[in-house]
């Protein structure tokens, strides 16, 4: 479980430094919420 949040984590930061688009980090930052929250349900 640690791993797979790990593995998120660094795939929304590459495509956060790779966009600089504000509503593509957003829309990351919201997917990895999600995924965080049914991950620790």
């Amino acid at each position: 479980m640690e791993k797979s949040t790990n593995k998120i984590t660094k795939t929304v930061n590459n495509i956060r430094s790779k966009s600089q688009n504000a509503e593509t980090c957003l829309l990351c930052h919201i997917l990895f919420d999600i995924s965080c929250f049914f991950m620790n349900v």
